[in-house]
């Protein structure tokens, strides 16, 4: 892995553990603990998350593993504690998945040439 991939999977989930923070200070002790935003805020964090995915970014993956701290604490605060092993679940995932995409040789490395190119290079033609 380099170190691009390394920082970047320090930053979220450096980010992932301030943000964690910030939700623990602002907990109540009434309702569900925390204020409704921040199941909002999360959500937004896993469908950008899923966008970049889909996307072609593999950072997505980053993020959406990164962001299962937040649901974690979340689901600690709120006392909703079934959220909990989905949430290692999909981290545990993300990350793998994450980690694959750096891990990735570079295009064209190891890639096999389609049957008419190859066909071209060797000088035969399918006939017809």
């Amino acid at each position: 892995m380099d170190r691009t991939a390394r920082f970047s999977m320090i930053a979220a989930f450096a980010g992932s553990a301030v943000l964690s923070a910030v939700m623990a200070a602002t907990r109540r002790d009434h309702g569900l603990g925390l204020g409704p935003a921040w199941a909002w805020i999360l959500t937004a964090l896993q469908v950008t998350a899923l966008y970049a995915v889909g996307r072609g970014h593999g950072v997505g993956w980053l993020l959406g593993a990164a962001v299962q701290l937040c649901w974690i604490t979340y689901a600690v605060l709120t006392t909703q504690y079934g959220f909990v092993p989905g949430c290692v679940v999909s981290a545990l995932v993300q990350g793998y998945s994450y980690l694959r995409t750096v891990r990735r040789p570079p295009a064209g490395v190891g890639a096999r040439p389609a049957p008419e190119l190859a066909e071209e290079a060797s000088g035969t033609e399918r006939g017809g």
